[in-house]
């Protein structure tokens, strides 16, 4: 029998992230998340608690996934290294996120993955329109990596502390201009296992600004890298600089022995789908998001 908990504590977070090592130390073929995925959620969440939004998923004293819903959004990962069914697993897992959602619910589903949209079809979720692109790079010691130069009189690094994180927090709003991003979340980010300063890299303009990010998340058991998010304040935009800072993020992922490195992108924004191209991204497969109605209502797709 398959029971949950409430994740309590930061080892509880850690046990979550476990799984999503394992897919990736065992390939597994749908595994779409980074163990720096559920610390940013978690991040994002403050002041929240993180029982709130993360439950432990166990079945005969094995802990065999976890599952996040916040906002109308469902994440999860089954462990598919035990025995078992993991569609029937999924049907659990979805049957709680939508029994303790109101409204609708939404979920982002890799579109080559047939047991995993038959469950979505039987308990109503139906595909919308908005698809990601899950982009990954192979690397290994002696992978080349295209050339980038930085534009004059800018300079990449790292954030340089607790005390630039407002100045942080402001390009990442500057960047994204529907993001709801607060200092009291980044404070929490910055306490979470996988973070660090220095994978935290950002590009300097000559007036000491910062202009230009992105996120390096490290997992060093599964040795998997991911960019998440990047972005570039919208007055320091068509310069190369995401470019130049993708190329030295990865060169950092090269020397630490990466065997793979993902980021994603929302399949309509050309530009950031030509950026991780240029510096030698391929897309492994697109990501479609997928909607349960409240119940008795329908949308369009």
């Amino acid at each position: 029998m398959i029971t949950s908990r409430p994740a309590t504590s930061l080892e509880d977070l850690r046990l979550a992230e476990s799984i999503l090592s394992e897919a990736w130390l065992h390939d597994g073929p749908f595994v779409a998340s980074h163990p720096g995925d559920l610390e940013w959620w978690h991040a994002l969440a403050a002041p929240d608690d993180l029982a709130m939004h993360l439950r432990l998923w166990n079945e005969d004293g094995a802990l065999v996934g976890w599952s996040w819903v916040r906002e109308h959004q469902v994440h999860w990962e089954i462990r598919h290294d035990v025995a078992g069914v993991p569609g029937s697993r999924l049907e659990t897992i979805l049957t709680a996120a939508i029994a303790e959602t109101a409204g609708a619910l939404h979920a982002w589903v890799p579109e080559d993955d047939p047991t995993t949209l038959g469950v979505l079809a039987r308990h109503g979720f139906r595909p919308k329109a908005d698809r990601l692109s899950q982009f990954q790079r192979r690397l290994g010691r002696d992978a080349p990596l295209a050339g980038a130069t930085l534009a004059a009189g800018y300079r990449i690094r790292h954030v340089a502390g607790d005390a630039e994180l407002p100045a942080r927090m402001a390009i990442h709003r500057a960047a994204f201009e529907h993001s709801r991003m607060t200092l009291v979340q980044y404070e929490r980010l910055v306490t979470l296992p996988h973070y660090t300063f220095e994978d935290d890299l950002v590009v300097e303009a000559p007036d000491g600004s910062l202009a230009a990010f992105a996120m390096a998340w490290w997992d060093p058991v599964a040795r998997v890298g991911e960019f998440e998010p990047v972005g570039t304040h919208p007055d320091h935009q068509r310069r190369g600089l995401g470019r130049a800072l993708l190329t030295y993020g990865l060169e950092r992922y090269r020397d630490r022995g990466a065997a793979v490195v993902q980021i994603y992108s929302h399949a309509d924004n050309a530009a950031s789908e030509g950026l991780y191209q240029a510096v030698g991204f391929d897309r492994r497969r697109y990501c479609r998001q997928f909607e349960r109605p409240a119940d008795g209502v329908r949308s369009a797709i």
